[in-house]
């Protein structure tokens, strides 16, 4: 339930990043290196990019992973020196279960996490 509530969120903000840049399904396809019929998936909202794919397609638009999953709608936010001011109080029951899933994924994922051992 929560990658098709997390695909929900993202299909359509991929499909609009992609004809932006004109950009047909399948040279985005080839970008992330994936099928065409993947990328119909994400934006048809049948499935959600994994955290690694989130990060290219981040790359490939030049837009926040925030911007990706609807966090906040200037896709050219780049200050990114002061902690970023989280509010999910205004979000619904499924929003809070997106937004949850997101922190995890990123926690997770080494390359979102400061290396604390040098």
């Amino acid at each position: 339930m929560l990658k098709y509530e997390l695909a929900h969120v993202t299909g359509p903000i991929i499909r609009k990043l992609r004809k932006e840049k004109r950009m047909t399904q399948g040279e985005l396809a080839v970008l992330m290196n994936v099928s065409r019929s993947v990328v119909a998936n994400w934006e048809s909202q049948m499935r959600a990019p994994t955290t690694e794919q989130f990060c290219q397609l981040a790359s490939i638009f030049n837009v926040t992973a925030d911007y990706l999953v609807g966090r906040v709608w200037d896709k050219n936010v780049d200050d990114l020196s002061e902690e970023p001011e989280i509010d999910i109080t205004k979000l619904n029951r499924s929003g809070k279960i997106v937004m949850k899933k997101v922190y995890e994924m990123l926690i997770s994922d080494k390359t979102f996490t400061k290396d604390i051992v040098r």
